[in-house]
């Protein structure tokens, strides 16, 4: 029998996701997530939940997993987060202020 608790921290690891992501939408404490990896034999229903929210399926590594389909999504990536963590100008202006003090420094010596 496949290690579905090694399958599972695999595949999120494969997507550049937190595991923090997964163990907050699931609604588990990082202990029970960390102990849900470690469990061989994780329930249908609990590789189906994960699935859905890596957007991942799970009938490729584990067959014979009776879970309910969702083709049309994509798998959640670090590049496919809805919202940028700040906004576009603020990161234009951090990047020309760091310009600047670039062009502050003194130039090395040939």
């Amino acid at each position: 029998m496949e290690d579905r608790g090694k399958i599972i921290k695999e595949v999120i690891a494969s997507y550049g996701i937190k595991e923090s992501h997964v163990w907050k939408k699931l609604g588990i404490s990082k202990d029970t997530f960390i102990r849900l990896k470690k469990t061989t034999n994780v329930p249908d229903q609990d590789v189906e939940r994960i699935g859905h929210i890596i957007r991942h399926d799970f009938r490729k590594e584990i067959p014979g997993l009776k879970i309910t389909v969702f083709e049309n999504e994509k798998p959640l990536t670090l590049a496919a987060e809805p919202t940028p963590m700040f906004p576009e100008a603020f990161m234009k202006q951090v990047l020309a202020d760091l310009a600047e003090l670039k062009n502050r420094l003194p130039k090395p010596d040939k």
